[in-house]
């Protein structure tokens, strides 16, 4: 596998470029993993984010539909020439923080599987959670993926972690080392499967993580004051009302608190 990719980029004269935070897989085992656990069924819609040279492509091609994003345009070139004869595979150039997903999406088994460039892996995986698709596997570095998985009151607890954890179940599918790349980046990875939930989007409870986030030494009465035209003194009603401390930060708080609390503030500021 790594000489067939080398032999890629040789081929078509690629320059790997850092400002796509492009790294291209090269393990063949961690490969078959992702492969396993994306578990393709011939009545699948996949959207691929970021195909590179097209790795895990050639083998997401079981699937029904296949939709490729690549921003980078040369690498969409050598996509439409390595995969021109194939029908079911529909290779679209496009910025995927601009691109609006939701008009790929035609049933229910449609699935994201990516591997994502690091600077950008929060905004997608955030953008991809509220969508109806039945589940997505990603590669995130090493420390996105703590973040995700973490409890309350710890370092990487964060909005991060409630999204995740309150639209999925996560799993970890496997770690991979630098070696699994070309170029190595300096990080570790790991592959990450979320099994959606089927929730629909809760704006309001995204809304109201964030605020808490925004500021993370301050006490959750300071971060959410005037939220929504609600006083400090309304906020800490709430809190009291639910035996939660006054002086309580966000961090704190679990997944229910704050489901809880988006329940009850929505009712004051409708």
């Amino acid at each position: 596998m790594l000489r067939n990719t080398l032999q890629t980029v040789k081929y078509y004269n690629l320059n790997i470029k850092k400002k796509f935070g492009q790294n291209f897989l090269i393990d063949q085992n961690i490969i078959k993993k992702i492969i396993d656990a994306v578990d393709i069924t011939e009545n699948d819609t996949i959207i691929e984010i970021g195909p590179g040279i097209g790795t895990l492509t050639q083998f997401l091609l079981r699937a029904n539909k296949l939709f490729a994003i690549e921003l980078d345009k040369d690498l969409v070139k050598v996509l439409q020439e390595k995969f021109a004869a194939q029908k079911n595979l529909q290779i679209i150039n496009a910025d995927i923080l601009k691109f609006d997903l939701q008009k790929l999406i035609d049933g229910k088994n449609v699935k994201i599987v990516s591997n994502l460039p690091y600077y950008i892996s929060t905004a997608v995986i955030t953008k991809c959670l509220t969508l109806q698709i039945q589940s997505m596997i990603v590669m995130v570095q090493k420390e996105v993926g703590e973040r995700i998985f973490a409890r309350p009151s710890t370092k990487s607890y964060g909005s991060l972690s409630i999204f995740s954890q309150f639209y999925a179940d996560i799993s970890e599918i496997t770690k991979a080392s630098s070696n699994s790349f070309l170029p190595r980046p300096k990080v570790e990875s790991t592959v990450i499967k979320f099994t959606m939930k089927g929730l629909h989007e809760e704006k309001f409870l995204f809304e109201l993580v964030q605020r808490a986030f925004s500021k993370r030494r301050k006490t959750l009465i300071n971060c959410l004051d005037n939220f929504y035209g609600l006083s400090k003194q309304k906020i800490t009603d709430i809190l009291i009302q639910n035996n939660l401390d006054k002086n309580i930060r966000g961090e704190a708080l679990t997944i229910e608190n704050f489901i809880e609390l988006a329940k009850q503030i929505k009712k004051l500021a409708n």
